[in-house]
């Protein structure tokens, strides 16, 4: 991330006078609206109420008041971000406090987005997954509950995911030359090609992995599932930058392919893994397998690393 920050070319180009476009302005507003629900159910849930709660006690103790605090934190930094990007103060935020919001960001919501289809599928297959009962706590909230949360989720995603977009577009990938075709792109080192493709492929066979421990501790759910296409799609877009092939494919589509698919390897990895760590009422007693607590923190490591790797094999003229 830090290349697309501090490159010359990533110096954004002045703006027209004429402010937001409807379309930015209308995309903030449905991300502002769809973090409302969340953000009352927490202060609620804070201030002690046990609205939407099987158990009265879930939400009780320091570790979920923090836990509260924090996502709470995590909403209204989304919807201060949705404002602030199109307006022409999101131009003057500093490269890295919009990036790293919206690295976790863009994981996140953009998992969530691959992983509502996913779970809509194995629900009509199969029964609900072991993995959301135990991670997410099925029997301490109301069903409701993650309707509404999970439905707000989608909008904030699809409209906040849509405004970084079109930041970035602006104020990175466009003055950055990489919309070029990768045709154009002077070809990079054997021995920077070959550590990528190696990495793109580790970040897969993590995560596959994963998928294979989880499923023998009957831990499987639409989250390892989700984990593995994401990192299939990011691994595609990062070995396609460093092979600089198919030469009529454009650099922003395979960075946005690396970017997407390494956030939410990233983001989800390293949500889980803290709360494999932290018992918490919203989770099975059970002790989590050492081996998928550390595949979840690998997997968390692996796609922090794919952006540092992408940022790197920026657009060169040959």
């Amino acid at each position: 991330m830090t290349q697309l920050i501090d490159t010359p070319a990533a110096v954004p180009p002045a703006r027209s006078t004429r402010g937001p476009g409807r379309l930015r302005v209308v995309l903030a507003a449905l991300a502002v609206l769809a973090t409302l629900p969340y953000v009352g159910l927490k202060l609620l849930w804070l201030t002690g109420s046990t609205v939407g709660l099987n158990d009265p006690d879930a939400m009780s103790g320091g570790a979920m008041g923090a836990a509260n605090a924090i996502t709470l934190l995590m909403e209204l930094t989304a919807a201060a971000l949705a404002v602030a990007l199109v307006l022409e103060v999101g131009r003057r935020i500093p490269g890295w406090l919009v990036q790293v919001p919206m690295f976790v960001g863009t994981g996140l919501l953009g998992g969530i987005l691959v992983l509502l289809p996913i779970e809509g599928i194995r629900t009509v297959l199969t029964s609900p997954s072991t993995e959301q009962t135990t991670a997410a706590g099925d029997t301490a909230i109301q069903g409701w509950v993650f309707a509404m949360v999970y439905g707000g989720f989608a909008v904030l995603g699809v409209s906040l995911l849509a405004i970084f977009g079109l930041h970035s577009w602006d104020r990175w990938i466009r003055p950055g030359g990489w919309t070029t075709r990768l045709s154009t792109w002077a070809p990079v080192t054997p021995r920077q090609r070959g550590l990528t493709i190696a990495h793109a492929l580790g970040m897969v066979a993590i995560c596959l992995t994963e998928l294979v421990v989880a499923a023998r501790a009957d831990l499987l759910g639409s989250h390892g599932i989700m984990a593995v296409l994401m990192a299939v799609v990011s691994s595609a877009g990062l070995i396609a930058l460093a092979l600089r092939t198919p030469g009529s494919l454009r650099g922003s589509t395979a960075l946005v392919m690396a970017y997407v698919g390494a956030a939410a390897v990233a983001a989800w990895g390293l949500y889980f893994f803290v709360v494999m760590l932290i018992p918490s009422p919203l989770r099975t007693t059970d002790p989590m397998p050492t081996a998928l607590i550390t595949l979840e923190f690998l997997r968390g490591l692996s796609g922090v690393i794919t952006v540092v790797v992408a940022a790197r094999l920026r657009p060169a003229s040959r």
